[in-house]
């Protein structure tokens, strides 16, 4: 059996969402937008990108797939440079 939700969504035009919500339904569907505002709705939130909230645990695979000397393949495959590459497998912070 189809919940209100489900049937809401299916008629609701994305024009009759606020500005970003009618972001957050072109990426997740509005089915989905609905139902994230039915458990969060009146909350302000903020959204970290997510290269920010992904970070450490790259940092962590980058550790532990290097052998020694393979800097510019892991660069190559984390899309980062050398130098980037040796600060984070020598656990250097940027400035």
């Amino acid at each position: 059996m189809r919940d209100w939700i489900t049937e809401t969504a299916e008629e609701m035009p994305i024009e009759h969402l606020p500005e970003a919500l009618q972001t957050l339904a072109q990426s997740i569907g509005m089915e989905t937008t609905l139902r994230v505002i039915e458990h969060l709705g009146g909350m302000s939130m903020y959204f970290p990108k997510l290269e920010h909230l992904v970070r450490p645990i790259r940092d962590n695979n980058i550790r532990k797939e290097f052998t020694g000397s393979n800097y510019r393949a892991l660069a190559r495959k984390y899309n980062l440079t050398e130098t980037r590459m040796r600060d984070i497998i020598h656990k250097r912070t940027r400035p």
